[in-house]
């Protein structure tokens, strides 16, 4: 019987050639609702989860595949994927880490520079009011500052928080500062900080790049802020929950902070109460799209790919997050 593969997006040619070269037979969901993906599911060795829906992959969809033996998130992030549950079944669950480092490392410093510059904000306007728009150094809202000879913070130096480091030091001649419990040697362009709240005090931005754990969640708040500078920026490419958005609006809206350059918020789809961010100066705001790039969607396909033929070949995949003691076969 063909390994059976469940997709709910269009696959690359190159992906979808590789998988029937291999035997590998894809199967198109419908509609990727939790009561659609049971229906889906029942026949299908393996789930591409694309993305993360609020009903997440959870026992439900579990127990209504009894084939299943995979689940491949495209991403680094797997948390509403119930790992444990998939282990006591012998399904494995796999994330593609790496594959987009650069990608979003690029994304916070375009962030960094976009809130430096006010630049959403005044482009608006530009785009608004075209030729009546008083131009030059009339506009004091588009008086910006330069990152060069700025402090960064960066909290967690993992794969993405090194790449924003090496090309803020040696593209802008930043010092950077590294907060991280669990990293090992850093390299030297980061000066590795054992008080997080020194990050905090020192840095004119600080970058979040933190995994969503008990001890992230809810992190980065109003304690924090009020350490930092009045003209600091907080960035964040990581994942919303890390930070209490509602005193973060709060620290913007009293000037606590200059500004902040966010990819991701505390609820996604966004909703009403992350509006105000949308009406205030130097912040910056983009669609959890940090990640979005033609590079970084081949790679992270690619990884997919491997991921669906190692278990389809009985191996253990190179990149499982979880351990079952005896996968289905």
């Amino acid at each position: 019987m063909a390994f059976r593969l469940l997709v709910y997006h269009d696959m690359p040619a190159f992906a979808v050639e590789r998988l029937r070269e291999h035997g590998i037979e894809i199967k198109r969901g419908a509609q990727p609702t939790e009561a659609g993906i049971c229906r889906d599911i029942v026949d299908c060795d393996g789930l591409v989860a694309f993305e993360q829906p609020e009903h997440g992959f959870n026992r439900t969809i579990m127990d209504a595949a009894p084939r299943l033996k995979l689940i491949a998130r495209r991403g680094v992030g797997y948390e509403t994927v119930d790992t444990a549950y998939a282990e006591e079944l012998g399904i494995y669950v796999t994330n593609t880490p790496g594959i987009n480092s650069r990608t979003v490392a690029e994304a916070a410093i375009m962030l960094m520079l976009e809130c430096a510059r006010n630049a959403q904000r005044v482009s608006e306007r530009f785009r608004r009011e075209r030729g009546a728009y008083r131009m030059f150094t009339s506009d004091v809202s588009a008086r910006g500052f330069e990152l060069t000879g700025r402090t960064l913070g960066i909290i967690g130096c993992g794969n993405i928080g090194r790449h924003v480091a090496q090309i803020a030091s040696q593209g802008f001649g930043m010092r950077v500062l590294g907060y991280d419990a669990y990293a090992g040697v850093l390299p030297g362009y980061i000066e590795r900080v054992a008080d997080l709240d020194l990050i905090f005090r020192e840095s004119d931005f600080v970058s979040l790049h933190l995994p969503s754990t008990p001890q992230t969640r809810g992190s980065v708040g109003m304690a924090q802020f009020r350490k930092m500078k009045a003209g600091a920026i907080l960035i964040n490419t990581s994942r919303g929950d890390v930070v209490c958005e509602q005193e973060l609006i709060q620290a913007l809206q009293e000037r606590v902070i200059a500004g902040a350059g966010l990819d991701v918020f505390s609820s996604e789809p966004i909703s009403p109460a992350s509006y105000p961010l949308f009406e205030m100066e130097r912040v910056c705001l983009t669609p959890h799209n940090a990640s979005f790039t033609v590079e970084s969607l081949y790679h992270a396909v690619d990884s997919v790919v491997e991921s669906v033929l190692e278990v389809a070949g009985g191996q253990r995949p190179a990149h499982a997050v979880n351990a079952p003691a005896h996968p289905r076969g």
